[in-house]
This record gives C-alpha cells, sequence and structure tokens, in this order.
C-alpha cells in the first residue's frame, strides 16, 4: 500500500535508523483511558479497531512532562544545557544496552569491551565501526560495496559475532550481514524484506513481510513464530520481550498518515500461546516499542487522545498517554528514561519530571544507548545534501562528540 514510500524514507532521511514517529497530541490533563485485564483470543478473531471509543476513557491522563506545580521540580528548557543534578555514579557496563535500540533503528550496540556503530564514510557507501571502551581505539569491521543509499542498522553482537541488516542495491529488500570479530570474514545469512532484528537469548529474532520469525545465528532452522494476516503493510512489525514472552503489534488491515496500526498480543518465545491484551489504544507497528520489564512504552493511537506516545503495564492495564512537545524518540536503561524532540534532549530521574540535558539537532534522533553514552543521527538543516552524522553524548556529563 505505501511500501515504495516506506522503503524510500528510510534511505532519505538517514539510510541507518527506522521511521521516526512524530505525534501531535493534545494539551495536558485531558482525560486518560482505563483499559481491561488480558483475554485470549485467536489472532485472526480482531476486531475493527477503527471503533474504539472516548467513552471508554476515564481518569486523568499524566503529561509527559510534569505541570508547573508547586510539586513539579522539572527543569523547563531554556538556552543554556543544564547540568544533572546528583548525577548517579557511571555503571561503567559496556553492556548495558537501550531497552528502545531496536525500535529506534539500531544503529549503535556493544558488550562487555567494545561499542559498534554505523557510520557513513562517503555517500556512496556505510560502514560499522568497533570502538574500544576502555582505550578509545576505533578500527572499521564492515564497509559496505559502493551503492546509491547505502544503508546499515540493526546492530546486534553476541561473543566474537556482529549481525546486521544492510539494504541491497533496488532498495525494497535487505541482507542479514554476520561477521565474525575474529578474522573479519562476513557472509550473509537471510536476505528479504527484513526488519527490527535483535538478538534474545540464543536466537536472532527479526520481522519479515510483517511476520515475526526466529533463525539460529547461522540463519538456518527458521521458525515463523507470528503470520499477519493481512500482506499489504510494511515489513515493519514492533516487538519487544519481557519476563520470557514476546510483546508484539499484529498489523491490521488499518492505515492512517502512513503508520500501521494493529492490536497488542504477547506469545511465547516458540510462537505458542498468542493471547490478546485488551488495551484501548491501537499500536503502531513501527516507531517506539519497548520494555523496562514492568510497563509497555508504544507510539499508538487512541480514539480521545489522538496518535502520540502511550505508556500501560504488560497486562494492558494503566493505560496512560504521554505528552512532550512531538516527541522524536525514547529509549530507557539503567532505571532512566530519555526522550528527544526536535531540538531537545531530556532525562527523567524520578515521577517529578524530565530534566533537559542537551540542546542540539535531534530532527532524526533515534536515541540509541550503549553503556554510559547515548548515539544519535544529526543532519545539517541547511543542506539537505549533507550526509547523516553519528553522534555521541556521555550520559553523565561532557559533550557531543562527532563520530562520522
Amino acid at each position: 500500500m505505501k511500501q515504495n514510500a516506506y522503503t524510500k524514507l528510510i534511505v532519505a532521511m538517514i539510510a541507518i535508523s527506522c521511521l521516526c514517529c512524530s505525534c501531535t497530541k493534545g494539551p495536558a490533563n485531558e482525560p486518560g483511558l482505563e483499559s481491561e485485564p488480558i483475554e485470549s483470543s485467536s489472532i485472526e478473531d480482531e476486531d475493527d479497531l477503527s471503533k474504539i471509543t472516548s467513552d471508554e476513557s476515564s481518569s486523568d491522563t499524566e503529561t509527559w512532562i510534569s505541570d508547573s506545580s508547586e510539586d513539579s521540580d522539572v527543569v523547563s528548557p531554556s538556552d543554556d544545557v543544564l547540568t544533572l543534578t546528583d548525577p548517579q555514579t557511571p555503571s561503567s557496563d559496556t553492556a548495558k544496552l537501550g531497552a528502545a535500540n531496536v525500535s529506534n533503528g539500531g544503529f549503535a550496540t556493544g558488550d562487555g569491551k567494545f561499542a559498534y556503530y554505523a557510520t557513513r564514510p562517503s555517500a556512496d557507501r556505510a560502514a560499522v565501526i568497533q570502538e574500544d571502551r576502555a582505550t578509545g581505539m576505533t578500527s572499521q569491521v564492515y564497509l559496505s560495496v559502493p551503492k546509491e543509499g547505502p544503508a546499515i542498522d540493526y546492530l546486534c553482537v553476541s561473543g566474537d559475532y556482529l549481525f546486521f541488516r544492510e539494504n541491497i542495491d533496488d532498495r525494497e529488500s535487505f541482507d542479514l550481514v554476520k561477521v565474525n570479530l575474529t578474522d573479519g570474514n562476513s557472509e550473509v545469512i537471510a536476505s528479504g524484506e527484513i526488519a527490527s532484528m535483535s538478538i534474545y537469548k540464543d536466537r536472532l529474532y527479526f520481522a519479515e513481510s510483517c511476520n515475526l520469525v526466529s533463525v539460529d545465528f547461522d540463519g538456518k532452522n527458521k521458525e515463523v513464530l507470528y503470520e499477519a494476516a493481512h500482506d499489504a503493510t510494511p515489513a515493519e512489525l514492533a516487538y519487544c520481550f519481557a519476563n520470557g514472552k514476546i510483546y508484539f503489534a499484529s498489523p491490521a488491515d488499518y492505515d492512517k498518515d502512513g503508520y500501521f496500526f494493529g492490536q497488542l498480543y504477547c506469545m511465547d518465545l516458540d510462537g505458542q500461546n498468542q493471547t490478546k491484551i485488551k488495551v484501548k489504544a491501537n499500536v503502531c507497528n513501527s516507531g517506539v516499542f519497548m520494555t523496562d520489564g514492568d510497563s509497555l512504552y508504544f507510539f499508538g493511537e487512541s480514539e480521545a487522545e489522538g496518535m502520540g506516545l502511550y505508556t500501560c503495564r504488560l497486562d494492558g492495564s494503566e493505560l496512560t498517554a504521554l505528552d512532550k512537545d512531538t516527541p522524536r524518540s525514547m529509549n530507557f536503561v539503567s532505571g532512566n528514561y530519555f526522550m528527544a524532540t526536535g531540538s531537545e534532549l531530556y532525562m527523567k530521574k524520578d515521577a517529578s519530571g524530565y530534566q533537559l540535558i542537551d540542546n542540539a539537532d535531534y530532527r532524526w534522533a533515534n536515541i540509541c544507548i550503549v553503556g554510559d553514552d547515548l548515539y544519535y543521527i544529526s543532519q545539517d538543516a541547511k543542506d539537505p545534501d549533507a550526509l547523516p552524522v553519528m553522534n555521541r553524548l556521555p550520559i553523565y556529563g561532557g559533550g557531543a562528540e562527532k563520530l562520522g
């Protein structure tokens, strides 16, 4: 339906990250949304998502940044970047990855010693850089062949192997590439309409033509965990892992403004026990979709609040619309939530609200987190032909660094 436009947008924006999910939200403190507990049902028996009505809502909606009240310690944006108050001691755990790295494009990842990130060394090539987190020494572990609009994203590392997605020349399909970090050899282990690759335990998971599949690290023993009932949507399928379960949005025959929406489900890692989670919002099959272990955060739409970011418990209860200056990206690591608008980066440390930690160009900023660093893409707003640039910002203080 909108597949050609979708794939061209990936390459045109940053040739690395996923679609940015901008949302339009109403004023704070409008009616919130109440949810019902999990209800088992067949995927094929999906309800008409477009018939959700606003009379199902109740309670007050929380705001993305707390209201200016006597009880709020929220810091308002200003022209000056604010220093974090009482910062936590940096974890020094370089293996800690942001919960939304996959839904944010996965253009940076890491393990206990190295960080890996994608760059564009030239207009016709993409590369992956390995950086020793202790010494800062870098080396190029992969360089694409020359092509128009090269794209590398969804980086995942396990042991001596690095995995990522790379676009093929036709821009309609992608390769899953496996790099042996010991000898530098690379191989293609899968190809097709592939999106949202991640590693969980000892398997690779990715969306393929709107189906959710898993394979071994060599690309073999493929299992289709969920098969979409609709094939007129892009290859995207939003999913994440929590407590040994897969939570995902089923692509439905329903789209709005170029976004495709479905219902919320969970299932076992082998695809069994698919269960519909009743929540009074529709879930977009692209964009932010993550969990902090207790709650889900996703880009969605409801009759009462429209399109925007939402959160609910894993069972669908306590649905809340999140509102803050059309957020571009959200991520979570080590108890801290990060959110980027078009020109500001915030961190939430507690219930009091968000604190501004940086002013920069976050127009394309899907935030990836590796250890104590934020990675994001920027591009010269005055030069539409300029190459996107990878940036790194230390969470606990220090200026942003352009990585190329």
